[in-house]
């Protein structure tokens, strides 16, 4: 899944790909109608046949077995956009997001997390949408011992159109005041899958195939898999640490992003600096070519010098 950053959100194009139409007649002589089975694949045995992948034209889920054939649509059809403003609070630093869902997707989204520093957190939402609070770091696949996601999802009934975050729109503000100082996170966006005459189908038909079946299909069904995930700013770094170490990591984690490569050079230049005034005076050298370096950049320069 391709990475994306700040103001420049840009998930790869994907193209929804309704699974076909098919009919299967089933024949049984009246006296094995009743019968019990008198052989059952073991659970999480793959048997002959069974398949599960992803169609690389649509991403949605191609998955073979027991002679049938199922495609499942991900919630991945969707193209997020985050900008991002950070200003001081009493609590520490308060950031202001809005979210648009860029047009060219099929699906409106109605669910982020966001993986920020542990610790208090006061967060707001715009109308339609409240935040669900912090969650366990296992939803996210967190590593990072330090983080937790946050959460917010969409306050409003299925059938509901107002303020439906749909492909060409945006909403905001959704406002988080942390302690923790800005870094890059990761923010995993879920798109909603529409109620459709193939949808029961595709769950009906998942349930007759094999359990390794089942098992892999939600390797990629589940979430954040079947999210959308982009990089953005967030509270990340604890201002009591060793905020030149913790920069340090930043600029070199940003420096192997495709959206910073034409300042890569800069950036590892900044990151071997020895001291903050160091690192502030190579950073604000560097010559960003776009909103999305000018912005973590700033973000940058902020945490050093808070």
């Amino acid at each position: 899944m391709r990475h994306t950053l700040v103001l420049l959100a840009a998930p790869v194009a994907l193209v929804q790909t309704q699974p076909a139409q098919k009919t299967t007649v089933m024949k049984a002589e009246p006296a094995t109608v009743n019968a019990p089975p008198t052989w059952k694949p073991a659970p999480g045995v793959r048997q002959p046949g069974d398949s599960v992948q992803v169609d690389p034209s649509s991403g949605d889920l191609v998955v073979t077995g027991s002679g049938q054939r199922v495609q499942v649509v991900r919630r991945i059809h969707h193209k997020p956009q985050f900008s991002v403003r950070i200003t001081k609070s009493g609590a520490g630093v308060r950031y202001s997001y809005t979210l648009s869902n860029l047009p060219g997707g099929s699906q409106y989204i109605h669910l982020f997390t966001m993986d920020i520093l542990k610790g208090p957190v006061t967060a707001t939402a715009p109308p339609y949408w409240w935040f669900l609070g912090t969650g366990d770091p296992k939803i996210t696949d967190n590593q990072d011992e330090r983080l937790a996601p946050v959460m917010w999802g969409r306050r409003a009934e299925d059938d509901d159109d107002n303020g439906k975050l749909m492909p060409g729109t945006q909403a905001g503000p959704f406002v988080l005041e942390s302690r923790g100082l800005p870094g890059l996170v990761k923010i995993f966006t879920e798109g909603y899958k529409e109620a459709s005459a193939s949808a029961p189908a595709e769950e009906a038909q998942l349930a007759r195939l094999s359990q390794w079946v089942l098992e892999q299909s939600q390797q990629y069904l589940r979430f954040p898999a079947n999210a959308v995930l982009s990089t953005t700013i967030g509270p990340k770094i604890d201002p009591a640490a060793d905020r030149l170490s913790f920069v340090r990591t930043e600029l070199l984690y940003a420096a192997g992003l495709p959206d910073f490569a034409h300042i890569h050079a800069g950036l590892t230049a900044a990151a071997n600096a020895t001291s903050v005034a160091g690192m502030r005076q190579a950073i604000a050298g560097i010559r960003p070519a776009s909103t999305t370096q000018v912005s973590f950049l700033s973000a940058m320069d902020f945490t050093l010098s808070y």
